[in-house]
């Protein structure tokens, strides 16, 4: 696989006790990488860990916020969810449910990046919801890419 610039995925499935454990798994599974496939360079740009697989024909919802700065937050205001739905509504729905059950605690300075985003089986980004239920289509760049209509 020499030259190849692909994008390559690995999901496992594992119950850990620490990010120290995590951090040992994924060794574990570069050293098998290299003496499997010749891997020289690994570059983990932006590693995630998902709930758990999304089956074929669903998807994820992340559900996060961050702290605001305006208001002295260092840290989120509420714990992360995810919601696994069927359809893009049921995705919409998941988002406003998470916001009005935590209406007294966040507000759209706490909705950051990855606030809202919906991701498919193979774990990419499809869509994201703004904090105002505006769907948007998931974009290769920075920002929300073209707005999307999701009935409600």
């Amino acid at each position: 696989m020499k030259g190849y610039t692909g994008k390559l995925v690995i999901q496992f499935t594992a119950k850990l006790r620490s990010l120290s454990a995590l951090d040992r798994r994924i060794a574990k599974v570069i050293k098998v990488a290299e003496r499997e496939i010749g891997a020289e360079l690994w570059e983990v740009p932006d590693l995630r860990a998902l709930p758990g697989p999304i089956p074929l024909g669903y998807y994820g919802v992340e559900l996060c916020t961050v702290g605001n700065p305006d208001h002295g937050q260092t840290a989120p205001p509420v714990p992360p969810e995810w919601a696994v739905v069927e359809t893009m509504s049921a995705a919409k729905a998941a988002v406003r449910d998470y916001l009005e059950e935590n209406a007294d605690l966040i507000g759209a300075g706490n909705w950051g990046p990855s606030s809202g985003r919906v991701w498919d089986h193979q774990g990419e980004v499809v869509a994201r919801f703004s904090f105002n239920l505006r769907c948007w289509a998931a974009t290769s760049g920075e920002g929300d890419g073209d707005k999307l209509e999701v009935k409600p």
